[in-house]
């Protein structure tokens, strides 16, 4: 029989979570597999929250909950002090450090030639009928069984302004913050933890303005770092609402809705933290699975419909068998599925099926000798 195929469209920790735990499983219970990992970015294992460079962005979860498997609570932490990391369950590492043990964990899971990994760095355009991948490039990934692990979506467009040399569309993107150094005031929308890193980012030594209240949970260091620049008036916190962002002599101007009260503001750079689109349509590779009705929104349009297993929900509702979905595109219907402790419990149980699924479509077309 041919070797059974799994492809993860999505290379981030939802995608690498995927890809460890079915390798490990498919090496304890002897099953052949190989197993394709797709990232258009090339950052496999990375994705966009552990491909900073900037160690004054730390995980904002304790290292004792960031485990890569829910059995082995102590597993990150051996791996750091094995790294020479000295650090205990109530600390909080650094994200690049998380993403080099991502790294190193899908390595070890490899176990080739019988369960390769594949690392295809391309753009999933769309899924053709047979499952197979199709990608920007022309080329083909064909696959017994998909998962589509593709995190967060990019932040909704701001009103008004497509593009703008000084308007930063992804502060995740290779390089977006670097040209944020001429000393111009810079404007953050957004209150979450990316405005946090953006912030801790760019006032090592350059001048920051935000609005609205900070309202997630951060590392304790983070927050104090926060407080302390708030303190020295290096970070302003508005509450409101952005109206348009229009070019301006020297940046932008942005009209913002400030407690009722429309004020203007002249900024030299502004940098979109508002996090995840909203609407799951945006995105094109999944508006194109809906449009051809392989896959439907979630009632609240945040994600796709899908079983409690994640089995992908057509657009009659009947459940794929080779279709899944895990993490973030769950929203709509889990909510609490965007942090590693969830993740990592969803593909420690969607394992033994795409094992199934896998298995069994392979020996069903099993070319004829």
């Amino acid at each position: 029989m041919r070797t059974p195929s799994v492809a993860v469209v999505g290379g981030g920790a939802s995608g690498a979570l995927t890809a460890i735990h079915l390798l490990r499983l498919a090496r304890t219970s002897g099953t052949p597999m190989a197993v394709t990992l797709l990232d258009q970015h090339g950052r496999h294992a990375l994705g966009q929250a552990y491909a900073t460079t900037d160690p004054h962005h730390l995980l904002n979860t304790r290292a004792d909950r960031m485990s890569a498997f829910d059995g082995e609570p102590d597993h990150l932490l051996t791996w750091a002090r094995n790294a020479g990391v000295d650090v205990n369950g109530s600390g909080y590492l650094p994200r690049a450090l998380y993403g080099r043990y991502l790294r190193e964990v899908l390595t070890a899971a490899e176990d080739p030639p019988a369960r390769p990994l594949h690392r295809v760095t391309a753009t999933a355009v769309a899924l053709d009928n047979d499952h197979a991948v199709r990608l920007a490039d022309g080329r083909r990934v064909d696959a017994d069984a998909v998962v589509l692990a593709l995190g967060n979506r990019s932040p909704a467009p701001v009103p008004g302004l497509t593009a703008h040399p000084r308007y930063v569309t992804d502060p995740w993107a290779g390089g977006a913050l670097t040209g944020i150094g001429d000393g111009a005031a810079v404007l953050v929308l957004g209150t979450g933890l990316t405005m946090v890193d953006v912030a801790l980012s760019v006032t090592l030594r350059r001048v920051a303005r935000y609005w609205e209240i900070h309202r997630h949970r951060i590392p304790p260091a983070s927050a104090a770092a926060i407080a302390d620049l708030r303190a020295r008036g290096r970070l302003r916190l508005l509450r409101g609402s952005l109206v348009e962002a229009k070019p301006a002599a020297d940046g932008l101007r942005v009209r913002a809705d400030l407690d009722g009260t429309m004020t203007d503001l002249d900024v030299g750079w502004l940098v979109n933290a508002t996090g995840p689109s909203a609407d799951v349509t945006t995105d094109p590779f999944l508006a194109n699975l809906i449009t051809a009705g392989t896959a439907r929104p979630d009632p609240l349009r945040l994600g796709l419909d899908a079983t409690p297993d994640g089995a992908v929900l057509d657009v009659a509702g009947q459940p794929s068998g080779r279709l899944f979905a895990l993490g973030p595109l769950l929203r709509g219907t889990l909510y609490e599925t965007t942090a590693v402790p969830e993740i990592r419990a969803q593909a420690a149980a969607l394992a033994p099926r795409l094992v199934e699924v896998a298995t069994s479509h392979a020996a069903r077309t099993q070319p004829v000798a």
